[in-house]
């Protein structure tokens, strides 16, 4: 019988055998499916990091979110967002200009560079918010697609190609101005906001904006402030652009920076061609008015020949009317808050009137002022009987007591100044209670003084109608307006000479709306319009325009029953 061995040896051979494969196949696929480690070249990887922002800026918060996740996505790794009022620890991505220090300098607005150093610190900086975002998403796509070991020439600047190097201004560097406007003015402030924003736009550089307030002295950008030279635009229609020194000038109310193409022209001067990336902005010293309604009388020059106070200016504007005939008009601008006020001038400041009483207007001022009043302005103001007693015909309230309550013959229009301090302006049976002079004359009236012919009445304009024709032709001026802000203007036009033709009464209504009337009275005129200010190197009350053509001394002046008189309170 034959004997069968097992086959013991054999079959352990194939166990060890099919155990070595399956450690073979168990390793490879071990290898072949884990995650690849990350290359370990020369530099560090973001792992441990933390990631700085400013902690009041809200888009370097979302650059800072962005960057979290692009760094999960290529490392598996989370680094943790920390605001800038954290104290410094660890390693770092640094975003922007932070507690941490500035990363904006030397950078234009819409630059931004990345910083790597060799201690494995990361800083991202832009030359604003805007541009740090920009350099986050561009450092995110040149370096995280996957792990990236970062050394030291990873760091690059970007630099954003500008229309223009630089920007002079009649061959200053726009770099030293600053732009000057009002922060109650939204007309204003736009037009600063969009002239900044054109200058960073065209050369990458924001300029220091601040309220005219907080004005310097230096080399300005103005907008509806004026200039240093007290250079006029009082229309709401007009506006002028031009140089004043270093500075460059819009001038113009608020209005008129609202409602005409104001802004738009000073803002194309920055539109123009560049030779080698450097615009030179050439800008006219001489102060013309563009004139933005269409006007009879042509404006020649304007110039602010006195400061009396500050608030109380003197003006001397030059015109043409339609048959090219010059007008010279002179002009006391009385401001809000000049701290003055304004009462009906008598002769002899006293109380008494008619009975041939006159006075010439320079005569009532130093009157006023010899009995203790700061005089700073007076105009001739009611018609009077120049051929009899010389009573007026109109209205006069002096100090709260009515001397004279006018005449229905005359039904002279008028101002007052009320109790409560408020200007007001009307017609002659404005002056009595519900305009029924039966019912009593008004009690709330301090001073009054009357005139002939309301020109504007609360910014609209009034119709002009008289049967005394020669009352509207070309003659010598006087006019008292106030504007909506509660300027005041007194101004006198010359006439019946050569120099200067006077205004007719269509044409005294519009200069009024191009002072910038809101209401309007036209005064006496012809010899009558004599306008008196502190004035010259001595400051004593003296005429300052020609009546009839001839100099302002006292033998030359007529004598009226009545004035306006600007009193410092």
């Amino acid at each position: 019988m034959q004997t069968v061995y097992p086959k013991r040896k054999e079959e352990n051979n194939m166990k060890r055998f099919y155990a070595v494969l399956a450690a073979i196949v168990v390793a490879f696929c071990f290898t072949a499916c884990k995650e690849p480690d990350p290359p370990q070249a020369d530099g560090f990887l973001l792992e441990g990091y933390s990631i700085v922002y400013d902690a009041e800026n809200d888009l370097m918060y979302n650059a800072a979110k962005r960057l979290q996740t692009a760094i999960k996505g290529a490392y598996n790794a989370t680094a943790m967002l920390k605001p800038d009022t954290q104290g410094a620890a660890g390693k770092e991505i640094v975003l922007g200009d932070t507690d941490r220090g500035a990363l904006s300098e030397g950078l234009l607005l819409r630059d931004f560079k990345v910083d790597v150093s060799k201690n494995g610190g990361i800083a991202i900086g832009g030359g604003q918010p805007a541009a740090v975002s920009d350099g986050v998403d561009d450092f995110i796509e040149k370096f995280l697609g996957t792990a990236h070991a970062f050394t030291e020439s990873d760091s690059y600047v970007f630099r954003y190609d500008y229309a223009f190097r630089s920007i002079s201004i009649n061959g200053e560097d726009i770099l030293d101005y600053t732009v000057v406007y009002s922060e109650a003015s939204a007309a204003g402030g736009k037009i600063a906001a969009d002239l900044s924003e054109k200058i960073a736009d065209k050369m990458g550089v924001l300029l220091d904006m601040r309220d005219v307030a907080q004005s310097d002295g230096g080399k300005e950008i103005r907008i509806g402030v004026g200039d240093e030279t007290g250079n006029p635009v009082f229309s709401d229609y007009d506006y002028a652009l031009y140089a004043d020194g270093d500075d460059l000038v819009l001038n113009a109310t608020e209005k008129a920076l609202a409602a005409t193409d104001a802004g738009e022209q000073l803002l194309a001067l920055f539109d123009g061609d560049a030779a080698d990336g450097v615009l030179n902005v050439s800008v006219s010293t001489e102060f013309t008015v563009r004139e933005g309604a269409k006007y009879s009388m042509e404006f020649v020059s304007a110039r602010r020949s006195a400061v009396v106070r500050e608030g109380v200016n003197l003006y001397e504007f030059h015109y043409k009317n339609k048959s090219g005939k010059p007008v010279i008009v002179y002009a006391a601008e009385i401001k809000a808050d000049s701290g003055c006020t304004f009462a009906a001038g008598t002769v002899n400041d006293g109380y008494e009137i008619g009975n041939n009483l006159s006075q010439s207007v320079l005569g009532m001022a130093k009157s006023a002022q010899a009995n203790g009043k700061n005089v700073v302005c007076a105009v001739n103001s009611g018609f009077f009987a120049i051929s009899g007693d010389q009573h007026q015909e109109g209205v006069i309230v002096k100090d709260g007591k009515v001397l004279y309550q006018g005449s229905g013959v005359y039904a002279r229009e008028w101002w007052g100044l009320t109790k409560s301090g408020e200007i007001v302006f009307g017609e002659y049976y404005d002056l009595y209670v519900n305009g029924n002079p039966k019912e009593g004359f008004r009690d709330d009236l301090m001073q009054a003084t009357a005139g002939n012919h309301l020109l504007w009445k609360d910014g609209e304009k009034v119709k002009i109608e008289d049967p005394d024709t020669a009352l509207l032709n070309a003659n010598p001026r006087s006019c008292f307006l106030t504007r909506e802000n509660g300027d005041a203007v007194i101004f006198v036009a010359d006439g019946r000479y050569s120099g200067s033709a006077g205004l007719t009464m269509e044409e005294t209504q519009e200069i009024a709306m191009r002072m910038g009337a809101y209401n309007a009275l036209n005064l006496d005129g012809g010899g009558s319009s004599t306008l008196v200010m502190p004035t010259g190197a001595s400051n004593a009350l003296q005429v300052v325009n020609k009546p009839l053509g001839n100099a302002g001394v006292e033998a030359n002046l007529r004598k009226v029953a009545d004035s306006i008189l600007v009193l410092v309170k």
